[in-house]
């Protein structure tokens, strides 16, 4: 009978690789669009913005040497009142002499990773509530009435093309509005004709251009496409996707504390025989609508869930 590896079981060990698997990123997209404005420290941890309204065009001509009525100014305030968030990993002594890979390392990259996702899914959160709403299709009536066909299309987007205009939201930049969208309606536009043949023939501008956070697919007539894996999708009587195509000032994001790290050596009141560190993160910051008129949630189906 000749010995093999399950008799000698006793003997075996398992080879770890050197190399650490990469982990599931999070795209750092929604923040870019945002409006910016720290608060400073000792100040408050409520932010007001205040915006004034539109003056009307008169409606008459003037009268000679008659003083016409006074024109009404008016603003209003928008608030926003700063949350703090944050997590941390306790690790112990032993656990840190006998893991192979090092751990402190990857923990603060893990915890990187966390913070980050956390501040876009907040930023998601707010934008999800908007209630400047556009439909997929033809377009459909509501969310119940949306079909798995009625997925993001040129048309569609020159729908919301045209009422931000209407609505006179200004562009964030380079004369662009900025459209997210998720993966599965990234591969809609590029199955799209009218926009696959806009990029063959020069008419998109920047595909694959990169930017903070992710990559830009293109920009088409005045709207630059940003892909976000962050957003998620709606159940629905089909999957429903969520985009969201904004102007300048749609949104802010206010921060009181930047985010920091912490990697805290073992030691303290509370571990007197130094048997374990922390490593951690927080940030205080809080997103906000500023203007619904200068952004629209568009929800469609997919060709590709």
């Amino acid at each position: 009978m000749s010995t093999t590896s399950t008799t000698l079981a006793a003997d075996l060990q398992t080879y770890f690789s050197k190399r650490l698997l990469d982990i599931n990123a999070k795209d750092q997209v929604l923040q870019t669009a945002a409006y910016k404005e720290n608060i400073p420290s000792n100040a408050s941890k409520t932010i007001s913005f205040t915006q004034y309204s539109r003056l009307a065009v008169p409606g008459a001509v003037l009268t000679e040497g008659v003083t016409p009525t006074a024109v009404v100014v008016s603003n209003s305030a928008i608030t926003a009142v700063v949350d703090q968030w944050g997590a941390f990993v306790s690790l112990t002594d032993i656990a840190e002499l006998t893991v192979k890979h090092p751990v402190v390392g990857q923990l603060e990259m893990l915890l990187g990773e966390q913070a980050n996702e956390t501040i876009e899914t907040q930023i998601n959160t707010v934008l999800v509530a908007g209630t400047t709403v556009a439909f997929g299709g033809a377009p459909a009536a509501n969310r119940a009435a949306l079909a798995i066909g009625d997925v993001m299309t040129t048309t569609v987007l020159q729908r919301a093309l045209k009422t931000l205009r209407i609505n006179g939201a200004r562009p964030v930049a380079n004369g662009n509005y900025v459209l997210f969208v998720d993966p599965s309606v990234e591969q809609d536009l590029l199955a799209d004709t009218t926009f696959r043949a806009a990029a063959q023939f020069g008419n998109t501008a920047k595909a694959g251009a990169s930017y903070e956070g992710g990559s830009v697919l293109g920009t088409w007539f005045g709207i630059e496409v940003r892909r976000s894996n962050v957003i998620p999708v709606i159940a629905s009587t089909t999957t429903v996707h969520t985009s969201y195509i904004v102007g300048r000032n749609a949104y802010a994001m206010t921060t009181l504390q930047n985010l920091e790290t912490f990697v805290e050596a073992p030691g303290g009141v509370s571990d007197p025989l130094n048997q374990r560190r922390t490593i951690g993160w927080k940030v205080a910051f809080k997103s906000v609508i500023l203007n619904q008129n200068f952004m629209i949630r568009i929800e469609t189906g997919s060709a590709f869930n």
